[in-house]
Protein backbone atom coordinates (compact mmCIF):
# COMPACT_ATOMS: atom_id res chain seq x y z
CA UNK A 1 0.00 0.00 0.00
CA UNK A 2 1.15 3.54 -1.02
CA UNK A 3 2.03 5.71 2.24
CA UNK A 4 0.30 9.20 2.23
CA UNK A 5 3.28 10.92 2.76
CA UNK A 6 6.28 10.41 0.55
CA UNK A 7 10.01 9.78 1.72
CA UNK A 8 11.86 13.49 2.55
CA UNK A 9 13.77 12.29 -0.33
CA UNK A 10 10.38 12.43 -3.10
CA UNK A 11 9.95 15.65 -2.13
CA UNK A 12 10.24 18.84 -3.52
CA UNK A 13 14.31 20.46 -2.76
CA UNK A 14 15.39 17.32 -1.12
CA UNK A 15 18.03 17.20 -4.10
CA UNK A 16 18.56 20.29 -5.16
CA UNK A 17 21.87 22.62 -3.67
CA UNK A 18 21.12 26.28 -3.04
CA UNK A 19 24.57 26.67 -1.45
CA UNK A 20 27.32 25.68 0.20
CA UNK A 21 30.09 27.44 2.84
CA UNK A 22 32.94 26.49 4.93
CA UNK A 23 32.16 26.13 8.45
CA UNK A 24 35.46 26.02 10.03
CA UNK A 25 36.52 22.26 9.28
CA UNK A 26 33.52 21.27 7.91
CA UNK A 27 31.51 22.70 4.97
CA UNK A 28 28.11 23.52 5.25
CA UNK A 29 25.48 22.51 2.22
CA UNK A 30 22.28 24.03 1.88
CA UNK A 31 19.18 22.54 -0.12
CA UNK A 32 16.18 24.24 -1.88
CA UNK A 33 13.96 22.17 0.93
CA UNK A 34 15.71 24.44 3.65
CA UNK A 35 17.82 21.12 5.07
CA UNK A 36 21.71 22.73 5.80
CA UNK A 37 24.00 19.40 6.39
CA UNK A 38 27.49 19.56 7.55
CA UNK A 39 29.96 17.24 6.11
CA UNK A 40 33.84 16.69 5.77
CA UNK A 41 35.92 18.09 2.65
CA UNK A 42 37.26 14.50 2.24
CA UNK A 43 33.69 13.36 1.24
CA UNK A 44 33.77 16.42 -1.66
CA UNK A 45 37.44 14.87 -2.39
CA UNK A 46 39.65 17.55 -1.53
CA UNK A 47 43.09 16.16 -0.23
CA UNK A 48 44.19 16.98 2.86
CA UNK A 49 44.49 20.54 3.92
CA UNK A 50 44.09 21.61 0.47
CA UNK A 51 42.92 25.35 0.04
CA UNK A 52 39.99 24.97 -1.88
CA UNK A 53 36.60 26.86 -3.35
CA UNK A 54 32.84 25.97 -3.68
CA UNK A 55 30.87 26.90 -6.36
CA UNK A 56 26.94 26.10 -7.35
CA UNK A 57 25.22 26.17 -10.09
CA UNK A 58 21.41 27.58 -10.36
CA UNK A 59 21.24 25.47 -14.13
CA UNK A 60 22.02 22.43 -12.33
CA UNK A 61 21.28 22.42 -8.49
CA UNK A 62 22.40 18.32 -8.35
CA UNK A 63 25.97 18.93 -8.36
CA UNK A 64 28.14 20.94 -5.98
CA UNK A 65 31.86 21.94 -7.42
CA UNK A 66 34.79 21.97 -5.69
CA UNK A 67 38.18 23.45 -6.63
CA UNK A 68 41.65 23.06 -5.34
CA UNK A 69 45.03 24.10 -6.89
CA UNK A 70 44.40 22.99 -10.28
CA UNK A 71 41.78 20.27 -9.77
CA UNK A 72 38.42 20.50 -9.80
CA UNK A 73 35.48 17.62 -8.72
CA UNK A 74 31.67 17.74 -9.22
CA UNK A 75 30.07 16.01 -6.28
CA UNK A 76 26.54 14.51 -6.80
CA UNK A 77 23.59 15.19 -4.07
CA UNK A 78 22.85 12.01 -3.35
CA UNK A 79 26.24 11.54 -2.40
CA UNK A 80 25.87 14.31 0.40
CA UNK A 81 22.85 13.08 1.59
CA UNK A 82 23.77 9.42 1.52
CA UNK A 83 26.67 10.73 4.67
CA UNK A 84 24.42 12.70 6.35
CA UNK A 85 20.84 11.17 6.22
CA UNK A 86 20.31 6.75 7.48
CA UNK A 87 17.22 6.72 6.34
CA UNK A 88 18.41 8.03 2.59
CA UNK A 89 21.50 5.87 2.80
CA UNK A 90 19.27 2.97 3.68
CA UNK A 91 17.20 3.84 0.76
CA UNK A 92 20.07 3.66 -1.76
CA UNK A 93 21.36 0.09 -0.33
CA UNK A 94 17.89 -0.96 -1.15
CA UNK A 95 17.92 0.41 -4.93
CA UNK A 96 21.31 -1.37 -5.03
CA UNK A 97 19.89 -5.10 -4.42
CA UNK A 98 17.18 -4.39 -6.98
CA UNK A 99 19.53 -3.51 -9.38
CA UNK A 100 21.87 -6.59 -8.28
CA UNK A 101 18.28 -8.40 -8.93
CA UNK A 102 17.61 -6.52 -12.02
CA UNK A 103 21.54 -7.41 -13.50
CA UNK A 104 20.16 -11.12 -12.19
CA UNK A 105 17.21 -11.06 -14.51
CA UNK A 106 18.90 -9.54 -17.71
CA UNK A 107 21.32 -12.16 -17.49
CA UNK A 108 18.73 -14.96 -17.17
CA UNK A 109 16.89 -12.70 -20.28
CA UNK A 110 19.55 -12.18 -22.74
CA UNK A 111 20.71 -16.36 -21.92
CA UNK A 112 17.31 -17.33 -22.43
CA UNK A 113 16.85 -15.45 -25.76
CA UNK A 114 19.54 -16.74 -27.33
CA UNK A 115 18.32 -20.00 -26.24
CA UNK A 116 21.18 -21.03 -24.22
CA UNK A 117 21.38 -24.18 -21.06
CA UNK A 118 22.21 -22.69 -17.78
CA UNK A 119 24.28 -25.48 -17.33
CA UNK A 120 26.33 -25.00 -20.69
CA UNK A 121 26.86 -21.17 -19.80
CA UNK A 122 27.94 -21.90 -16.18
CA UNK A 123 30.48 -23.95 -16.99
CA UNK A 124 31.90 -21.51 -20.10
CA UNK A 125 32.18 -19.37 -17.34
CA UNK A 126 33.58 -21.71 -15.16
CA UNK A 127 31.31 -21.76 -12.07
CA UNK A 128 28.61 -24.08 -10.92
CA UNK A 129 24.93 -24.17 -11.99
CA UNK A 130 23.65 -23.57 -9.04
CA UNK A 131 25.74 -20.06 -8.42
CA UNK A 132 24.50 -19.19 -12.11
CA UNK A 133 21.51 -19.53 -10.78
CA UNK A 134 21.78 -17.60 -7.44
CA UNK A 135 23.27 -14.81 -9.17
CA UNK A 136 20.08 -14.87 -12.10
CA UNK A 137 17.90 -14.24 -8.92
CA UNK A 138 19.38 -11.67 -7.54
CA UNK A 139 20.71 -13.85 -4.79
CA UNK A 140 23.95 -13.12 -4.84
CA UNK A 141 26.44 -10.11 -5.13
CA UNK A 142 28.14 -10.66 -8.69
CA UNK A 143 31.74 -9.23 -9.03
CA UNK A 144 32.92 -7.57 -12.41
CA UNK A 145 35.05 -10.05 -13.21
CA UNK A 146 32.52 -12.89 -12.92
CA UNK A 147 29.88 -10.56 -15.42
CA UNK A 148 32.52 -10.48 -17.58
CA UNK A 149 32.79 -14.38 -17.19
CA UNK A 150 28.91 -14.70 -18.10
CA UNK A 151 29.07 -12.26 -21.18
CA UNK A 152 31.98 -13.81 -22.79
CA UNK A 153 30.34 -16.99 -22.53
CA UNK A 154 27.18 -15.94 -23.87
CA UNK A 155 29.00 -14.12 -26.63
CA UNK A 156 27.26 -10.38 -25.20
CA UNK A 157 28.72 -6.97 -23.89
CA UNK A 158 27.90 -5.45 -21.58
CA UNK A 159 25.61 -2.96 -23.46
CA UNK A 160 23.41 -5.86 -23.84
CA UNK A 161 22.34 -5.83 -20.36
CA UNK A 162 22.57 -2.34 -19.99
CA UNK A 163 20.48 0.41 -20.57
CA UNK A 164 16.70 1.30 -20.60
CA UNK A 165 15.73 -1.35 -23.61
CA UNK A 166 17.83 -4.14 -22.24
CA UNK A 167 15.01 -6.97 -21.66
CA UNK A 168 14.61 -8.58 -17.68
CA UNK A 169 12.17 -11.03 -18.82
CA UNK A 170 12.94 -13.48 -21.86
CA UNK A 171 10.71 -13.69 -24.88
CA UNK A 172 9.88 -16.98 -23.38
CA UNK A 173 9.39 -15.71 -19.70
CA UNK A 174 6.90 -13.03 -20.92
CA UNK A 175 5.41 -15.62 -23.03
CA UNK A 176 4.11 -17.19 -19.77
CA UNK A 177 3.46 -14.21 -18.36
CA UNK A 178 1.00 -13.01 -21.31
CA UNK A 179 -1.18 -16.62 -21.22
CA UNK A 180 -1.65 -15.97 -17.33
CA UNK A 181 -3.04 -12.64 -18.18
CA UNK A 182 -5.36 -14.18 -20.44
CA UNK A 183 -3.34 -14.41 -24.02
CA UNK A 184 -4.26 -17.90 -25.83
CA UNK A 185 -1.16 -20.12 -25.45
CA UNK A 186 -1.95 -20.22 -30.05
CA UNK A 187 -1.11 -16.79 -30.10
CA UNK A 188 1.91 -16.78 -27.70
CA UNK A 189 3.34 -19.36 -29.81
CA UNK A 190 2.84 -17.45 -33.20
CA UNK A 191 4.52 -14.43 -31.83
CA UNK A 192 7.13 -16.74 -30.79
CA UNK A 193 7.23 -18.32 -34.35
CA UNK A 194 8.01 -15.54 -35.97
CA UNK A 195 9.54 -12.91 -34.18
CA UNK A 196 13.06 -12.78 -32.74
CA UNK A 197 13.25 -13.47 -28.94
CA UNK A 198 14.32 -10.46 -28.06
CA UNK A 199 11.64 -8.74 -29.56
CA UNK A 200 8.52 -10.47 -28.24
CA UNK A 201 8.45 -8.07 -25.36
CA UNK A 202 7.96 -5.26 -27.40
CA UNK A 203 5.46 -7.02 -29.74
CA UNK A 204 3.29 -8.55 -26.96
CA UNK A 205 3.07 -4.70 -25.46
CA UNK A 206 2.17 -3.64 -28.77
CA UNK A 207 -0.92 -6.44 -29.19
CA UNK A 208 -2.35 -6.19 -25.75
CA UNK A 209 -1.26 -2.61 -25.17
CA UNK A 210 0.93 -3.41 -22.36
CA UNK A 211 3.71 -0.50 -21.30
CA UNK A 212 7.17 -0.82 -21.13
CA UNK A 213 7.46 -0.06 -17.55
CA UNK A 214 4.43 -3.62 -17.19
CA UNK A 215 6.64 -5.57 -19.50
CA UNK A 216 9.74 -4.49 -17.27
CA UNK A 217 8.25 -5.46 -14.05
CA UNK A 218 6.64 -8.72 -15.54
CA UNK A 219 3.32 -7.29 -14.30
CA UNK A 220 1.06 -7.96 -17.46
CA UNK A 221 -2.57 -7.61 -16.44
CA UNK A 222 -5.76 -8.81 -18.82
CA UNK A 223 -5.41 -6.70 -21.84
CA UNK A 224 -8.05 -3.97 -21.97
CA UNK A 225 -10.46 -3.21 -24.69
CA UNK A 226 -12.08 0.19 -24.84
CA UNK A 227 -13.56 0.47 -28.22
CA UNK A 228 -16.76 1.62 -28.60
CA UNK A 229 -18.40 -1.68 -30.51
CA UNK A 230 -21.92 -3.95 -30.40
CA UNK A 231 -21.59 -7.07 -29.49
CA UNK A 232 -23.50 -9.49 -31.47
CA UNK A 233 -23.89 -13.27 -31.21
CA UNK A 234 -26.23 -16.39 -31.42
CA UNK A 235 -25.74 -17.42 -28.44
CA UNK A 236 -24.37 -15.86 -24.96
CA UNK A 237 -20.61 -15.39 -25.27
CA UNK A 238 -18.22 -13.22 -23.19
CA UNK A 239 -17.02 -10.30 -24.88
CA UNK A 240 -13.40 -9.47 -23.31
CA UNK A 241 -11.40 -11.62 -25.56
CA UNK A 242 -7.43 -10.44 -25.42
CA UNK A 243 -8.18 -10.57 -29.53
CA UNK A 244 -10.06 -7.73 -29.67
CA UNK A 245 -7.62 -5.35 -28.47
CA UNK A 246 -5.48 -7.22 -30.74
CA UNK A 247 -6.95 -6.96 -33.57
CA UNK A 248 -7.89 -3.38 -33.33
CA UNK A 249 -4.12 -2.92 -32.87
CA UNK A 250 -3.34 -4.56 -36.05
CA UNK A 251 -6.45 -2.84 -37.56
CA UNK A 252 -4.67 1.15 -36.65
CA UNK A 253 -0.90 -0.51 -38.19
CA UNK A 254 -2.71 -1.20 -41.28
CA UNK A 255 -4.72 1.76 -41.15
CA UNK A 256 -1.89 4.12 -40.96
CA UNK A 257 -0.11 3.27 -43.72
CA UNK A 258 -3.10 3.50 -46.15
CA UNK A 259 -3.99 6.97 -47.69
CA UNK A 260 -6.46 6.11 -50.67
CA UNK A 261 -9.77 7.67 -50.84
CA UNK A 262 -12.24 5.67 -48.69
CA UNK A 263 -15.39 4.40 -51.01
CA UNK A 264 -19.49 4.55 -50.11
CA UNK A 265 -20.55 0.47 -49.93
CA UNK A 266 -23.55 0.92 -51.99
CA UNK A 267 -27.60 0.15 -50.26
CA UNK A 268 -28.60 -1.66 -52.86
CA UNK A 269 -26.77 -5.03 -52.84
CA UNK A 270 -27.77 -4.98 -56.30
CA UNK A 271 -25.92 -1.91 -56.97
CA UNK A 272 -22.58 -3.66 -55.60
CA UNK A 273 -23.17 -6.56 -57.99
CA UNK A 274 -23.31 -4.80 -60.69
CA UNK A 275 -20.25 -2.88 -59.78
CA UNK A 276 -18.60 -6.54 -59.34
CA UNK A 277 -19.93 -8.42 -62.42
CA UNK A 278 -20.37 -5.85 -65.24
CA UNK A 279 -22.15 -7.06 -67.85
CA UNK A 280 -21.17 -10.83 -66.81
CA UNK A 281 -24.07 -12.99 -65.39
CA UNK A 282 -21.64 -15.37 -63.33
CA UNK A 283 -21.18 -15.57 -60.04
CA UNK A 284 -19.87 -12.90 -57.53
CA UNK A 285 -16.16 -14.58 -56.22
CA UNK A 286 -13.72 -14.15 -53.39
CA UNK A 287 -11.38 -12.26 -55.12
CA UNK A 288 -13.94 -9.76 -56.82
CA UNK A 289 -14.78 -8.50 -53.06
CA UNK A 290 -11.42 -8.56 -52.14
CA UNK A 291 -10.71 -6.08 -54.91
CA UNK A 292 -13.39 -4.00 -54.37
CA UNK A 293 -12.95 -3.29 -50.99
CA UNK A 294 -8.84 -2.35 -51.13
CA UNK A 295 -9.51 -0.51 -54.18
CA UNK A 296 -12.10 1.45 -52.02
CA UNK A 297 -10.04 1.67 -49.19
CA UNK A 298 -12.07 -0.80 -46.92
CA UNK A 299 -9.72 -2.54 -44.97
CA UNK A 300 -9.82 -7.05 -45.36
CA UNK A 301 -7.46 -8.27 -42.64
CA UNK A 302 -7.23 -11.83 -41.95
CA UNK A 303 -6.83 -12.51 -38.63
CA UNK A 304 -5.50 -15.82 -36.73
CA UNK A 305 -6.32 -16.75 -33.73
CA UNK A 306 -8.57 -19.36 -31.94
CA UNK A 307 -11.96 -17.96 -30.13
CA UNK A 308 -12.57 -15.07 -28.89
CA UNK A 309 -15.05 -13.56 -31.55
CA UNK A 310 -16.15 -14.44 -35.34
CA UNK A 311 -15.42 -11.36 -37.39
CA UNK A 312 -15.71 -7.63 -36.58
CA UNK A 313 -16.04 -4.50 -38.58
CA UNK A 314 -14.83 -0.56 -37.22
CA UNK A 315 -13.97 2.87 -38.47
CA UNK A 316 -9.96 3.96 -38.12
CA UNK A 317 -9.88 7.60 -38.44
CA UNK A 318 -12.71 7.20 -40.72
CA UNK A 319 -11.69 4.22 -42.47
CA UNK A 320 -13.78 0.65 -42.48
CA UNK A 321 -11.73 -1.56 -41.58
CA UNK A 322 -13.28 -5.43 -41.32
CA UNK A 323 -11.36 -8.28 -39.31
CA UNK A 324 -12.29 -11.97 -40.20
CA UNK A 325 -11.15 -14.92 -37.69
CA UNK A 326 -13.34 -17.30 -39.58
CA UNK A 327 -11.78 -20.58 -38.42
CA UNK A 328 -12.86 -22.25 -41.58
CA UNK A 329 -10.63 -21.90 -44.03
CA UNK A 330 -13.08 -22.70 -46.99
CA UNK A 331 -13.79 -19.96 -49.65
CA UNK A 332 -17.49 -19.86 -49.45
CA UNK A 333 -17.40 -19.28 -45.31
CA UNK A 334 -14.64 -16.47 -46.35
CA UNK A 335 -17.27 -15.03 -48.69
CA UNK A 336 -20.24 -15.32 -47.02
CA UNK A 337 -18.58 -13.12 -44.06
CA UNK A 338 -16.96 -10.71 -45.69
CA UNK A 339 -20.34 -9.65 -47.58
CA UNK A 340 -22.27 -10.20 -44.35
CA UNK A 341 -19.39 -7.09 -42.91
CA UNK A 342 -19.72 -4.82 -45.58
CA UNK A 343 -23.87 -5.49 -45.15
CA UNK A 344 -23.41 -3.51 -41.49
CA UNK A 345 -21.24 -0.88 -43.28
CA UNK A 346 -23.98 -0.49 -46.68
CA UNK A 347 -26.88 -0.21 -43.73
CA UNK A 348 -24.94 1.90 -41.75
CA UNK A 349 -24.27 0.50 -38.25
CA UNK A 350 -21.27 2.03 -38.35
CA UNK A 351 -22.47 5.34 -37.33
CA UNK A 352 -22.93 3.98 -33.64
CA UNK A 353 -19.66 2.38 -33.32
CA UNK A 354 -18.18 -0.50 -34.69
CA UNK A 355 -19.91 -4.19 -34.71
CA UNK A 356 -18.37 -7.53 -33.06
CA UNK A 357 -20.09 -10.73 -34.24
CA UNK A 358 -18.49 -13.00 -31.45
CA UNK A 359 -19.90 -15.94 -33.29
CA UNK A 360 -20.50 -16.76 -37.20
CA UNK A 361 -24.00 -16.25 -38.78
CA UNK A 362 -26.24 -19.02 -38.27
CA UNK A 363 -29.76 -18.20 -37.06
CA UNK A 364 -31.91 -16.84 -39.82
CA UNK A 365 -34.76 -16.18 -36.98
CA UNK A 366 -32.46 -13.93 -35.09
CA UNK A 367 -34.42 -10.66 -33.88
CA UNK A 368 -31.36 -8.86 -33.61
CA UNK A 369 -31.74 -6.12 -36.58
CA UNK A 370 -28.17 -5.89 -37.67
CA UNK A 371 -27.58 -9.13 -37.83
CA UNK A 372 -30.21 -10.03 -39.59
CA UNK A 373 -30.06 -6.67 -42.41
CA UNK A 374 -25.64 -7.86 -42.72
CA UNK A 375 -27.13 -11.58 -43.64
CA UNK A 376 -29.97 -9.93 -45.89
CA UNK A 377 -27.43 -7.85 -47.49
CA UNK A 378 -24.43 -10.57 -48.71
CA UNK A 379 -27.48 -13.15 -49.66
CA UNK A 380 -29.00 -10.63 -52.09
CA UNK A 381 -25.60 -9.78 -52.89
CA UNK A 382 -24.10 -12.77 -53.77
CA UNK A 383 -27.39 -15.23 -54.56
CA UNK A 384 -30.18 -12.41 -55.49
CA UNK A 385 -32.37 -15.86 -56.48
CA UNK A 386 -31.88 -17.67 -52.97
CA UNK A 387 -35.09 -17.16 -51.94
CA UNK A 388 -36.65 -19.20 -55.21
CA UNK A 389 -33.60 -21.59 -54.62
CA UNK A 390 -33.35 -22.20 -50.71
CA UNK A 391 -37.80 -23.53 -51.47
CA UNK A 392 -36.71 -25.92 -54.18
CA UNK A 393 -34.05 -27.12 -51.94
CA UNK A 394 -36.31 -27.30 -49.30
CA UNK A 395 -39.45 -29.03 -51.45
CA UNK A 396 -36.79 -31.29 -52.90
CA UNK A 397 -35.43 -32.70 -49.73
CA UNK A 398 -38.78 -32.52 -48.02
CA UNK A 399 -40.46 -34.70 -51.03
CA UNK A 400 -37.73 -37.39 -50.64
CA UNK A 401 -36.34 -37.58 -46.80
CA UNK A 402 -33.83 -40.68 -47.93
CA UNK A 403 -31.68 -37.60 -50.59
CA UNK A 404 -29.42 -36.44 -48.38
CA UNK A 405 -29.32 -32.73 -47.80
CA UNK A 406 -25.67 -32.48 -49.74
CA UNK A 407 -26.52 -34.17 -52.83
CA UNK A 408 -30.42 -31.70 -53.05
CA UNK A 409 -27.81 -28.79 -52.54
CA UNK A 410 -25.59 -29.80 -55.40
CA UNK A 411 -28.34 -30.65 -57.77
CA UNK A 412 -30.45 -27.85 -57.49
CA UNK A 413 -26.35 -25.60 -57.83
CA UNK A 414 -25.95 -27.43 -60.89
CA UNK A 415 -29.14 -26.51 -62.75
CA UNK A 416 -28.78 -23.00 -61.90
CA UNK A 417 -25.55 -22.80 -62.76
CA UNK A 418 -23.99 -21.90 -59.06
CA UNK A 419 -21.22 -22.45 -56.84
CA UNK A 420 -22.50 -25.85 -54.95
CA UNK A 421 -20.88 -24.24 -51.86
CA UNK A 422 -21.68 -20.90 -51.65
CA UNK A 423 -25.81 -22.08 -52.09
CA UNK A 424 -24.67 -24.96 -49.44
CA UNK A 425 -24.13 -22.12 -46.92
CA UNK A 426 -26.89 -19.77 -47.63
CA UNK A 427 -29.11 -23.45 -47.20
CA UNK A 428 -27.15 -24.44 -44.28
CA UNK A 429 -27.60 -20.60 -42.99
CA UNK A 430 -31.89 -21.26 -43.42
CA UNK A 431 -33.32 -24.48 -43.67
CA UNK A 432 -32.87 -25.58 -39.87
CA UNK A 433 -35.92 -27.47 -40.29
CA UNK A 434 -34.16 -30.33 -42.78
CA UNK A 435 -31.30 -31.71 -40.26
CA UNK A 436 -29.27 -31.41 -37.86
CA UNK A 437 -27.50 -28.23 -37.93
CA UNK A 438 -24.05 -30.42 -37.75
CA UNK A 439 -24.90 -31.90 -40.46
CA UNK A 440 -26.07 -29.27 -42.55
CA UNK A 441 -22.91 -27.37 -42.26
CA UNK A 442 -20.67 -30.24 -42.31
CA UNK A 443 -22.91 -31.14 -46.01
CA UNK A 444 -21.50 -27.33 -46.51
CA UNK A 445 -17.80 -28.01 -45.46
CA UNK A 446 -17.63 -31.02 -47.70
CA UNK A 447 -19.21 -28.91 -50.98
CA UNK A 448 -16.39 -26.21 -50.31
CA UNK A 449 -13.62 -28.78 -49.98
CA UNK A 450 -12.59 -28.49 -53.85
CA UNK A 451 -12.61 -24.48 -53.63
CA UNK A 452 -9.07 -23.73 -51.49
CA UNK A 453 -8.68 -21.82 -48.97
CA UNK A 454 -10.43 -18.52 -48.45
CA UNK A 455 -7.46 -17.58 -45.61
CA UNK A 456 -4.77 -17.74 -48.02
CA UNK A 457 -6.55 -15.86 -50.37
CA UNK A 458 -7.61 -12.84 -47.86
CA UNK A 459 -3.44 -13.13 -47.23
CA UNK A 460 -3.05 -12.75 -50.78
CA UNK A 461 -4.80 -9.46 -51.30
CA UNK A 462 -2.88 -8.01 -47.58
CA UNK A 463 0.46 -8.70 -49.27
CA UNK A 464 -0.54 -7.11 -52.18
CA UNK A 465 -1.74 -3.47 -50.61
CA UNK A 466 0.24 -3.17 -47.57
CA UNK A 467 4.25 -3.11 -47.83
CA UNK A 468 5.97 -4.67 -44.77
CA UNK A 469 8.95 -2.60 -45.44
CA UNK A 470 7.60 0.04 -44.25
CA UNK A 471 6.62 -0.96 -41.11
CA UNK A 472 8.30 -0.87 -38.30
CA UNK A 473 10.31 -3.99 -37.06
CA UNK A 474 7.76 -4.48 -34.53
CA UNK A 475 4.94 -3.65 -36.57
CA UNK A 476 5.93 -6.07 -39.45
CA UNK A 477 6.72 -9.02 -36.79
CA UNK A 478 3.36 -8.89 -35.86
CA UNK A 479 1.76 -8.87 -39.09
CA UNK A 480 3.53 -11.83 -39.74
CA UNK A 481 2.89 -13.44 -36.94
CA UNK A 482 -0.98 -13.20 -36.66
CA UNK A 483 -2.18 -12.15 -39.80
CA UNK A 484 0.36 -13.68 -42.78
CA UNK A 485 1.09 -16.89 -40.37
CA UNK A 486 -0.87 -19.71 -42.40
Amino acid sequence: MTSPHPAPWEQTGYGDIVGATRSGDGVDVSFANGDTVTVSPGLLGVPGAADFTLETDPEDPTRLRTSWADATRDVDWSVIRAATDELFASELRARDTEESHRFGRRIRALRENRNLAQADVARLADMAAPQLSKLEKGESDMRLSTLRSLLRAMNASFEDISGPDAAEFSGAALGRLAKAAGVHEAVVKLIAKHVPPAQIGATLGRAFGWSDAELNAGQLGAPAFAVDVRFKASSPQPENSPLLPMAHCVSAITAAGFDSPVGEVPADPQELRRELLGDSNGPVTLEMVLGWAWAHGILVIPLMGPGGFHAAVWSIEGRPVIVVKESRTLVAFWLFDIAHELGHIARGHLAAGGVVDLTSPTDPNTDDDLEREATDYALELLLPDHEALIADIHERAKSDPANKFKWVVKAVAERANLSPSLLGVAAAYQLTDLAEPKDRWGSATNLGAADGSGRETAESYYRAHVPLAKLTDIDAGLIRSVVLSS
